[in-house]
């Protein structure tokens, strides 16, 4: 917000919240370091509500989780009304209307978004991970894996030397490690997809091909077709367009189809 005047009154300082603030009767002051501080809505007040918004259950379909979760696939500049519009469905507008009601999504505005744009709740974030499955390494019973004991094969469910993709938590951090002490990170571009899987595209491969992906994505295409038009690997492609997403340049809009933001 830059800089705030202070208002000086009957020996007490004074400052001007920006409006979200201005339905609430306390705030929460927290000392971060020497002259910096959070001003915060009281974390322990359940039924506080905000922006007439309703206070937030843990009531959410599978298709409103992957709703959010391709709104959160967005960058927050793009995420606003009008351009979220425009990808979204009839049935997905119904959606978004139900969690902007339940608090699960707000419209931020402020100088620099006039027209607003949708913010996700911080309280989303544990209920779209609640319901993955996660084997805790210490339950499984299998022979620890070593360097030497590990095969090219068994790194991951593809692989290639311009991407891999890895499904296995275990074998994905091996994965990591191996790149990580041989200096090849910084030549590949790495994430943890939503879908639970590791995802790792050589630079040279994503420069290459990420721009013809995109202009193949004129309208909503899935991997196989913009593959094919591509004429790259399909799961070269997969790899591809999951790191566009991660940056925000794309969205699956369902299964195995995108569309770009």
């Amino acid at each position: 917000m830059g800089k705030i005047k202070i208002i000086k009154k009957d020996g007490q300082n004074y400052i001007t919240l920006p409006s979200e603030f201005e339905n609430l009767d306390e705030l929460e002051m927290f000392a971060l370091r020497d002259g910096y501080y959070l001003l915060s809505v009281p974390l322990d007040n359940a039924e506080l509500k905000t922006n007439n918004q309703k206070p937030i259950t843990n009531n959410l379909s599978e298709n409103e989780k992957l709703l959010l979760k391709n709104l959160l696939s967005i960058k927050f500049e793009k995420r606003t009304p009008k351009n979220i519009d425009k990808m979204l469905e009839d049935n997905e507008r119904v959606l978004l209307a139900n969690l902007i009601k339940n608090g699960f999504v707000n419209v931020f505005k402020s100088k620099k978004y006039p027209d607003g744009v949708y913010n996700i709740s911080d309280k989303v974030y544990p209920l779209l991970r609640e319901n993955k499955q996660i084997t805790k390494p210490t339950e499984q019973k299998v022979e620890p894996k070593t360097k030497e004991n590990i095969k090219p094969s068994t790194i991951s469910n593809t692989s290639n030397s311009n991407y891999r993709i890895i499904s296995n938590p275990q074998e994905a951090y091996l994965f990591s490690q191996e790149i990580k002490k041989s200096g090849r990170d910084r030549d590949f571009i790495c994430l943890r997809s939503f879908d639970g899987r590791f995802y790792a595209v050589s630079k040279r491969y994503f420069t290459a091909n990420s721009e013809n992906v995109k202009d193949a994505l004129k309208n909503e295409g899935n991997i196989a077709a913009i593959a094919k038009l591509c004429n790259i690997e399909l799961e070269g492609c997969r790899a591809l367009l999951n790191v566009l997403s991660d940056r925000g340049d794309v969205i699956e809009k369902r299964k195995d189809t995108f569309v770009l933001v």
